[in-house]
């Protein structure tokens, strides 16, 4: 993978980041709070938190 800086993936569309954290992303963790689940990737040098709605 070519390096991405935060401000390059940021201004990615949502399917194009999220293309990225399938591909390239590494898991690193996840937690639950409520209906929410919150999962961290590891890009590069910078780290994604995405956030679940466990509801639907």
């Amino acid at each position: 993978m070519e390096r991405i800086t935060l401000q390059e993936f940021l201004s990615l569309p949502d399917h194009e980041q999220f293309e990225i954290l399938e591909n390239e992303g590494k898991f690193i963790e996840d937690r639950s709070d409520g209906n929410t689940k919150t999962e961290v990737y590891a890009i590069d040098r910078f780290f994604v938190e995405v956030e679940v709605n466990k509801t639907g």
